[in-house]
């Protein structure tokens, strides 16, 4: 994630341009073993290197996962899924502090991708669900439940080119209120606009422009991202 296009030189930016996040470079590595048709052993890692300073980075880790994933519940070429259920011992860093407490967390994630027959378009939808535990009754201090939900369409321009759309509702839930849609640390909704170049069919490149939701977009609150996918095997 890029810094704001102005007022920000740093920092990814809040839907009213103030500081969100020091600009920061997201890493997801993960790993599957296929046990039988389709059932899976997950192991996924996050990794986090902010950009706190002009010549200084900061990587945290985060809880890994560990899980069973079923791929392809349905018999169709035109329809992808994968069910993810983990869970996420509080080795790493804390996703939603002041949750000093957390002893570990479970979750699913779910992953949809529609083909249209005899078209460009492809559409997919996203979410992921965390529950978090406590060693201690903390009153509700760290957040119960979070997550998120994405949708995403694209649309292929030729054999290497596509065009990418997302929107992201990152959302969190404490024990006894309400849903909040902004993720519990400041993260609000946004969409992304871009598009992918495939440079070989494990190998894909794409570039977005990001922009809040619910904000009408200027500078101060527009920023960019690069996506690297890549798949070794």
């Amino acid at each position: 994630m890029s810094p704001a296009f102005q007022g920000n030189p740093l920092s990814v930016p809040k839907a009213n341009g103030t500081v969100y996040s020091p600009a920061f470079i997201q890493n997801i590595s993960w790993i599957d073993y296929e046990m039988i048709n389709g059932w899976k052993l997950l192991y996924s890692q996050k990794l986090n290197m902010n950009l706190a300073g002009k010549q200084s980075l900061s990587v945290t880790a985060k809880n890994p996962r560990f899980g069973i994933r079923k791929s392809q519940v349905w018999k169709s070429s035109y329809l992808l899924t994968d069910y993810d259920l983990y869970l996420q011992p509080a080795w790493g860093a804390k996703v939603l502090p002041p949750s000093t407490q957390q002893s570990f967390e479970s979750g699913f994630k779910t992953s949809t991708t529609y083909i249209f027959p005899h078209s460009q378009w492809t559409i997919g939808f996203l979410t992921d669900i965390v529950f978090s535990f406590y060693s201690q009754n903390e009153n509700s201090v760290g957040p119960n439940v979070y997550g998120g939900v994405q949708s995403w369409t694209s649309y292929r321009i030729n054999s290497k080119w596509s065009t990418q759309h997302w929107i992201h509702l990152p959302f969190f839930q404490k024990s006894g209120t309400g849903i909040s849609w902004d993720g519990g640390t400041g993260v609000q909704p946004y969409v992304q606009n871009g598009i992918c170049f495939e440079m070989s069919p494990t190998v894909s490149m794409s570039a977005f422009i990001n922009m809040h939701l619910l904000a009408a977009p200027r500078l101060q609150n527009t920023w960019a991202s690069l996506w690297l996918n890549l798949a070794v095997l």
